[in-house]
């Protein structure tokens, strides 16, 4: 058994209004609180967003999980998230915060170095051409001759060599394929 305020804490403030219910009766039970408020208060309000978050915390216990209920959950939750705006004064705080901080060139190169092995959006990537950071790839063939290439994937075609087995080889997370080994360094353009 639970236990669970009939009145939530997070909106009413603390009460003695507890029921005990089952895992199973407690999780439904929030999940039809944030129903209920996203009915009557619209799923932008904060209440609405205090009942998805307790849904949300919910499902991670190890107590009965609906997957259907809860992906719904999470979607919603999701998207609570993504139109957050920032009122004017937070935005001024995080402007006089950063204004005038100056970034050394070893800590430029330990964060290009830090997002080396990650997977990129198709917007970092974007954005990635449009600021002129580009990867420059040197792949060295079986017979040690020097290849410098920009666009990896075209140059694995024409090798005939797989791009996948050589993205595994610049992550560093193998020595080589076939024979071939490459690097890759992060440059401005």
């Amino acid at each position: 058994m639970e236990g669970h305020h009939t009145f939530p804490v997070s909106i009413f403030g603390k009460n003695n209004r507890i029921v005990y219910l089952t895992a199973r009766e407690h999780y439904v039970s929030h999940a039809l609180l944030e129903r209920i408020c996203i009915k009557r208060y619209g799923i932008n309000h904060r209440k609405s967003k205090q009942m998805i978050n307790a849904h949300i915390i919910m499902g991670g216990r190890g107590n009965y999980k609906n997957s259907y209920l809860y992906e719904k959950t999470k979607c919603r939750y999701s998207n609570s998230k993504k139109n957050v705006m920032r009122l004017e004064n937070v935005k001024n705080k995080i402007s006089k915060s950063m204004m005038g901080r100056i970034v050394s060139e070893e800590t430029k190169e330990k964060i290009r170095n830090k997002n080396l092995g990650k997977k990129h959006t198709k917007n970092h990537i974007k954005n990635m051409i449009n600021s002129k950071l580009l990867y420059v790839y040197t792949f060295i063939s079986p017979d040690e001759k020097i290849y410098n290439v920009i666009n990896a994937t075209q140059f694995c075609k024409e090798k005939k060599i797989s791009r996948y087995r050589m993205s595994q080889v610049w992550l560093g997370r193998k020595e080589s394929h076939s024979g071939w080994r490459v690097t890759r360094i992060l440059r401005d353009k």
